[in-house]
C-alpha cells in the first residue's frame, strides 16, 4: 500500500508531504515497508516517517533514469521545448509553494538558530 501523504505542522502551517519514494514518475512504497524518522535537528521530536529506499529501489531508479537519459539527447532540443519545460517546474513550484516555503522555513530557522548559538 501507497502511503500517498502525511500531514506535518511547520511553523505554524499545516502541509501535506509526500512519504514515499519517487520512482519513475510515482510514489512508490518500499516493497518490504521500511520506514524511518525524519527528525527536527533543532528539537531531536520526529517530524516524519518516510519510506526507506533499499537496494532494489535504487536500481530500479537508476535503470528508469539510464532508459530516459538515453532516449534522447536533452542538449539538442530546441529552445521552445526547453522553456517550455522550465515555464511547467515554475507552475508545479508555485502550485507546491506552501509546501516549499514550510520546509525552507523549517531548514532556514535550524541554520540561523545554529549559526547564532556558535557566536
Amino acid at each position: 500500500m501507497v502511503d500517498i501523504a502525511q500531514a506535518l505542522q511547520i511553523n505554524g502551517r499545516f502541509v501535506s508531504l509526500p512519504t514515499d519514494l519517487f520512482i519513475n514518475g510515482k510514489l512508490v512504497a518500499h516493497k518490504q515497508g521500511a520506514r524511518f524518522d525524519l527528525e527536527d535537528p533543532a528539537t531531536g521530536k520526529t517530524l516524519i516517517s518516510v519510506t526507506e529506499g533499499r537496494e532494489d529501489d535504487v536500481d530500479e531508479a537508476v535503470r528508469v533514469t539510464r532508459q530516459v537519459f538515453h532516449a534522447g539527447d536533452r542538449s539538442a532540443s530546441n529552445p521552445a521545448d526547453r522553456g517550455a519545460l522550465l515555464n511547467y517546474l515554475a507552475d508545479v513550484m508555485d502550485q507546491n509553494i506552501d509546501r516549499l516555503i514550510a520546509v525552507g522555513d523549517k531548514q532556514l530557522h535550524y541554520f540561523i538558530t545554529r549559526q547564532h548559538s556558535e557566536f
